[in-house]
This record gives C-alpha cells, sequence and structure tokens, in this order.
C-alpha cells in the first residue's frame, strides 16, 4: 500500500502522490492508493456528493478477517471531472482507501513510481 494524496485533475490526470497535509475543500484529502482491495471506501461520510443509507446488513470483510458495517454507498465527487461511484461508507474506518482494481474495472491507467503513483483517464 502506498499512503497518497489525491490532487485536483489537470487535463483529466489524477495525480497521486507522497505529500503531507495539504487541505482541499477544507477536508484532509488523504487516501492510500490499495491493490489489495476490491472498492474504493472511506469511513468519512463528509466526502459524498450523494450518498444512500444502505437497507440491509452489509459487511466490508478485511485481509485479517476483521469486518466493518456497510453504512452506505455512494459517489465522492474528486473533482469537476472525477468522481469515484459505488463508494461504502464504512463504520469506524479511520482511512479512506483507492481500489486500484476498480480504478482499472473504470477504465483507468494506474502508474506507480518511487515515492509517486498516478491514475490516468483516456
Amino acid at each position: 500500500m502506498l499512503h497518497t494524496l489525491l490532487t485536483p485533475v489537470l487535463r483529466h490526470l489524477l495525480t497521486l502522490c507522497l505529500t503531507t497535509d495539504v487541505q482541499v475543500g477544507g477536508l484532509e484529502n488523504r487516501w492510500i492508493m490499495d491493490s489489495g482491495c476490491s472498492r474504493h471506501m472511506t469511513g468519512n461520510d463528509k466526502w459524498f456528493s450523494s450518498l444512500t443509507p444502505m437497507r440491509s446488513k452489509e459487511y466490508i470483510v478485511f485481509g485479517d478477517n476483521g469486518k466493518r458495517k456497510v453504512r452506505g454507498i455512494g459517489d465522492v465527487r474528486v473533482s469537476d471531472r472525477f468522481t469515484l461511484r459505488e463508494v461504502p461508507l464504512v463504520s469506524n474506518l479511520g482511512f479512506n482507501l483507492l481500489s486500484v482494481s476498480q480504478l482499472l474495472d473504470e477504465e483507468f491507467e494506474v502508474r506507480f513510481k518511487e515515492g509517486c503513483s498516478r491514475v490516468l483517464d483516456s
């Protein structure tokens, strides 16, 4: 896993680099790029531009077999040109995860370099 920060999209480029304490829109914009994570997810409801509460019980199971309840699913608008779709709001999750596999399924390209990763769209 790489600790990364989302930065604004310029020319359809979303750059994720290792920096600290960057504020965008009043929210700390810190995410973890996770190649083992099957879905983007967050524990912070303030990220959502739209959020639908869960009507049934659904849980996210982590690699250590721990599980957390999904409180809702919605969209996280990163910028005017980039929105994360169907992001679960997970109870007591103290961090935000970006799923490499979900980015690839959404036809983004993910590149890794030492100290930096990039997500590019077509």
